[in-house]
């Protein structure tokens, strides 16, 4: 695996903690750990970190997963990952963007260095919605 794989793969992997966080709140396993916590304690063997395996035996990527399958759109309910975006209540974004990359921000709300009061789950077409009706002041109904 070269580096430009590997770091697409924790790109994706920071991305789907995040999206997790900003539905969920907190990620706990079975025994009642903290499952973001799990992956970078320190008292975890290498070899448990490697597996993704709790200390308690729990598959944290099974979690994981099975967790991401519940996350869908706040507004349609739409699930498709491939267009779930984070987004911001108060279009506060932008603002947010021009200070940091999207890998810091994402990275921050993964790793509990960020509040997510502010923030949502919506698909693509429900986030420009959102920016117009914010932004315009004028309301868009969805036609299901």
């Amino acid at each position: 695996m070269n580096k430009l794989e590997m770091a697409r793969r924790w790109k994706t992997k920071i991305r789907l903690l995040a999206l997790i966080r900003v539905g969920f709140g907190e990620l706990i396993c079975k025994c009642g750990k903290n499952l973001v916590q799990a992956i970078q304690a320190k008292h975890l063997t290498r070899w448990q970190r490697d597996q993704h395996v709790c200390a308690c035996g729990e598959n944290i990527s099974k979690v994981i997963s099975e967790t991401f399958k519940k996350i869908h759109c706040s507004r349609c309910g739409i699930n498709d990952i491939r267009i779930l975006q984070i987004n911001h209540k108060n279009l506060d974004g932008n603002r947010e963007r021009k200070k940091e990359d999207i890998w810091k921000f994402y990275r921050k709300i993964a790793h509990y260095k960020r509040d997510t009061d502010d923030l949502e789950i919506l698909c693509t077409a429900c986030n420009w919605i959102h920016f117009l009706e914010k932004k315009y002041e004028v309301a868009f109904h969805i036609k299901a």
